[in-house]
């Protein structure tokens, strides 16, 4: 019986800990006044790993030769020790990105197993996992503080819709939406509203009265949550 290695690639783009790889943060803000970003990579494993890493402009199933973005990751591909750690630099290539608003791009950590031994004449099956987490870039002209996004944001019934405006130059990101004291029952499904845009969510449940609680990502991956009033 001939020897073969199926390798399976998982997509887990909500946890930052997978396999024995841990990545540090769950978003990564890329300042533009800065130049690059660095992130911290730690492998809990007693074996080494293997880590591939690429930025894509949104494409969940992007690969490293056909994913889109005007960034670079240095190194792209680095073996990383047994319980050791990693930097990877990010550095932009291209200032084409808007300068009046925040832009999203993902950053993707593919977590691939060492060969295992003692396997000769098996067949093995290898999982090779990878994560994605949020890159925010964030151009200089924004002065306004990302902790008064939630100022900016106004919400109105429209049929059975929730129609959020988000009149702020950053991305907001709404985790949930309940009627107050009914944490557990979310209204909407969690969505990421881009800068100065609507977005029209579909209620799953009928709205009771006009004041809600809404529950939102802050810049350290924090849920926040605020009473908000409908129009």
């Amino acid at each position: 019986m001939k020897k073969f290695l199926l390798f399976i690639i998982l997509i887990i783009s909500s946890k930052n800990i997978l396999a024995n790889i841990v990545l540090q943060g769950t978003r990564i803000i890329y300042y533009e006044a800065k130049g690059n970003v660095t992130v911290q990579l730690t492998n809990n494993g007693k074996l080494p790993a293997l880590v591939q890493s690429w930025v894509d402009d949104g494409n969940i199933n992007s690969t490293p030769e056909k994913s889109h973005s005007p960034f670079y990751v240095f190194p792209p591909i680095v073996k990383v020790a047994g319980l050791k750690g990693q930097q990877l630099k990010i550095k932009m290539i291209s200032h084409k990105l808007p300068k009046n608003r925040e832009s999203v791009f993902y950053l993707n950590i593919l977590d691939i197993p060492p060969y295992p031994e003692n396997t000769q004449g098996k067949s093995v099956l290898q999982l090779a996992i990878k994560s994605r987490v949020k890159l925010f870039y964030r151009p200089k002209e924004l002065i306004t503080p990302p902790t008064d996004v939630y100022k900016k944001i106004s919400y109105k019934l429209e049929d059975n819709d929730l129609i959020v405006t988000n009149n702020s130059k950053y991305y907001f990101t709404i985790a949930k939406i309940t009627h107050i004291n009914e944490a557990k029952k979310s209204l909407i499904k969690s969505k990421m509203i881009p800068p100065l845009s609507d977005f029209k969510l579909p209620l799953q449940n009928k709205v009771k009265h006009n004041k809600l609680t809404v529950t939102y990502v802050d810049d350290f991956g924090v849920y926040k949550t605020r009473n908000i009033n409908l129009k």
